[in-house]
């Protein structure tokens, strides 16, 4: 184990170096010049030489690249050109919000999505499983956009029972909270929930093939025991990647659901960077959310070990 997790550090290093050099050559390849949008559409060619000493663009991409790795690993983020500030404060005060979205989403899709697959695995063939693989077809088909207008258009401008947009911190009351985060959690955790449903079900069958589970119907045990306890526990691993994998996605999916609802997370100032070109809030915000991802993927590879002990890395 002490080994595994010494290997899986150093893979998840230099995934996040290759990652950042990624991100840095992307962003150096799309036209356009920081330090002209840094300077705004009146500008000479003297203030534009020393705005761009003063940002580094005068050094070759290595250097600029170097500067820039060595501030991320400091935590500082850079400055955004839009607003003159530094970014990690701004980053800091909204990806606990994308966090909350996150979080609220995966519960969602994990309390609905696990008990539903596990059913259908049970009731294989019959009513109840057939409309779970129906409503799983239909949640992944539905495009999260579309659905969160919809939302928006329904419950909050014609029968009023949420907000149509905005944030309120769980400060403000937790019947408003929730109330005003069950939009962007629904829009955010359908897809996921489906998802969950299908891999769910389908390790679930696979589970109820093996020999342990006839050994265990034939000393009587009735079925949900079976299904809850001895299937669904060998079937958790698929379900776990899976959770683990769709847990980046969901951060990348709230790109959609924070411009919906007008959250004020960090994806939405990802687009806004995008929009104004704010060449370093795209690259400090990218760096984030895909550092996250790793995080998150090396968590659940540690857990497969407590799960399965039939898990090993050599």
């Amino acid at each position: 184990m002490g080994k595994f997790l010494w290997q899986r550090s150093i893979q998840t290093v230099i995934t996040v170096l290759l990652m950042s050099l990624i991100i840095f050559i992307t962003l150096q390849a799309i036209p356009g010049d920081a330090a002209i949008i840094a300077m705004g559409d009146y500008y000479g060619h003297a203030e534009l030489q020393v705005i761009r000493a003063e940002m580094g663009l005068d050094r070759p991409a290595v250097v600029q690249y170097g500067m820039w790795l060595s501030g991320v690993l400091r935590g500082d983020l850079g400055t955004s050109l839009r607003y003159g500030s530094p970014i990690a404060p701004e980053i800091a005060q909204r990806l606990p919000i994308t966090f909350q979205l996150t979080i609220l989403s995966l519960f969602l899709s994990v309390i609905i999505g696990i008990p539903a697959g596990l059913i259908s695995a049970a009731k294989r063939g019959k009513g109840v499983d057939k409309l779970v693989r129906f409503i799983s077809l239909l949640g992944i088909s539905i495009p999260n956009f579309w659905l969160g207008l919809i939302l928006v258009l329904v419950f909050a401008l014609t029968l009023r029972w949420i907000p149509a947009g905005g944030y309120v911190s769980p400060g403000e009351g937790l019947g408003v909270y929730f109330k005003a985060m069950a939009g962007p959690t629904i829009t955010l955790g359908t897809a996921m929930m489906a998802t969950t449903m299908r891999i769910t079900r389908a390790a679930t069958l696979e589970a109820l093939s093996q020999d342990y589970i006839r050994t265990a119907k034939a000393k009587g045990l009735r079925e949900a025991k079976v299904v809850a306890k001895h299937a669904f526990k060998n079937a958790l691993i698929p379900v776990l990647t899976v959770i683990g994998i769709q847990i980046g996605f969901l951060m990348a999916g709230s790109i959609v659901v924070e411009t919906v609802f007008t959250l004020p997370g960090i994806s939405r100032f990802l687009i806004g960077g995008v929009s104004s070109r704010d060449y370093p809030v795209v690259m400090a915000t990218v760096m984030v959310i895909s550092l996250v991802f790793l995080i998150i993927n090396f968590i659940v590879d540690v857990i497969y070990v407590y799960i399965d002990p039939r898990v090993r890395y050599d």
